[in-house]
């Protein structure tokens, strides 16, 4: 399984029997997800958890036309695998995080896997994209998906 939290600062986690294995950010060149590589993170799963987020005004047109190309292309190259869109407020309510400040994500991590921590978020304490990728994942387990 893989849970991706989508966009130009996004990532994908790989997970093995509920554990995080590997963690890497979205494949980019430019404005455009970088499809290729993309197919390759994907290719291997069978479940695909994605977070099913929109466009916002604030984006503006090619910040909103970038992110939802991306999100079409993670849709496309999952056409032959489970996949399931995690509402945030699903997936935050699972996890604690709903009505939190972004930033609480790396707290619960942090709090939930001190051993993997600075692997999965890296020596940066504003990884916040990261860290909402792995609660993700965690919360489709805890939801049993």
């Amino acid at each position: 399984m893989i849970s991706i939290d989508p966009g130009k600062k996004g990532c994908i986690v790989a997970w093995h029997n509920s554990q995080p294995i590997s963690i890497t950010d979205n494949p980019y060149i430019g404005n455009k997800v970088d499809i290729d590589k993309l197919y390759d993170l994907i290719k291997p799963a069978l479940t695909i958890v994605v977070e099913d987020v929109h466009t916002s005004p604030r984006m503006g047109v090619v910040g909103a036309g970038g992110f939802m190309y991306s999100l079409g292309a993670i849709h496309a190259l999952s056409k032959d695998k489970k996949l399931i869109k995690l509402a945030p407020k699903r997936w935050k309510n699972v996890m604690g995080m709903y009505g939190k400040p972004k930033p609480y994500a790396l707290e619960v991590v942090k709090r939930l896997m001190p051993e993997q921590f600075e692997k999965m978020i890296g020596p940066f304490t504003n990884r916040v994209d990261r860290a909402e990728a792995v609660l993700m994942g965690l919360a489709y387990f805890k939801l049993g998906l």
